[in-house]
């Protein structure tokens, strides 16, 4: 467990920057803040065994650049209550690392993560909550937009927009992201999948095809379901058409 300012701090001195998930808010310093800032971080690092004769440990390194750049990355934003905190696991060859940001605690969970079964190790860490009951539904997503601005609703579009109406106790969103060898970073953005906890179990929403032929699907969000489409999205990634 580090703090998400040495974090950062660590991997910027190897010319890296974290993620999105993991990255602190930016902010001005001092000149005299910016050297207690160094100061802190090397103490901190220090005290986790993290530095070696002044320089970062070599684990640590590695750990820092499978983070930082990383061939394949699946992440979460997540709600539970009253909390919120962030999920990431980054895979590259046989190496991958899971982490974990609160950022209302400044404080970042690091630790290794299989890079076999690297949406496994993600999706387990997200909120207990049984998966929701009843048919899975798919329903064009112009019809869903026109339901939803009052217009004439199918059957399906009606039961999709009863789920998003129930009372919920927290949700997320699943991406994913690819770099490849000359560096070019693309990430899940349209396609990402959100979850619902809802009173009626976690459903969970994703999208298939383009244009006019693009569909909002919903289906109960069982574990097996879920990492299927976490690694639906890296698919889709790697294999654009």
């Amino acid at each position: 467990m580090l703090s998400q300012d040495s974090l950062d701090l660590a991997a910027s001195w190897l010319n890296l920057g974290l993620p999105t998930t993991l990255e602190p808010e930016p902010m001005w310093r001092s000149d005299d803040e910016i050297r207690g800032r160094e100061d802190r971080t090397r103490a901190e690092l220090a005290d986790n065994g993290l530095l070696d004769r002044g320089d970062l440990d070599e684990d640590f390194a590695e750990t820092l650049l499978v983070l930082c750049r990383a061939a394949q990355e699946y992440f979460s934003y997540v709600q539970s209550h009253d909390e919120e905190y962030r999920l990431h696991v980054a895979v590259s060859g046989q190496n991958a690392v899971f982490a974990c940001n609160v950022p209302n605690t400044g404080r970042v969970l690091l630790r290794a993560a299989r890079p076999e079964a690297p949406v496994e190790d993600l999706v387990v860490e997200l909120p207990d909550w049984g998966a929701g009951h009843g048919a899975s539904l798919s329903v064009p997503e112009a019809d869903l937009r026109a339901a939803m601005g009052g217009g004439r609703a199918s059957d399906e579009a009606r039961r999709m927009l009863a789920l998003f109406d129930l009372p919920r106790t927290g949700g997320g969103q699943l991406s994913a992201a690819v770099r490849d060898g000359l560096g070019s970073h693309r990430k899940s953005r349209r396609d990402v999948c959100t979850y619902l906890d809802t009173e009626r179990g976690r459903w969970l929403f994703s999208f298939s095809g383009e244009g006019e032929d693009r569909y909002v699907n919903a289906a109960p969000a069982r574990y097996e379901t879920v990492v299927a489409k976490g690694y639906e999205l890296r698919d889709r990634l790697l294999d654009p058409r």
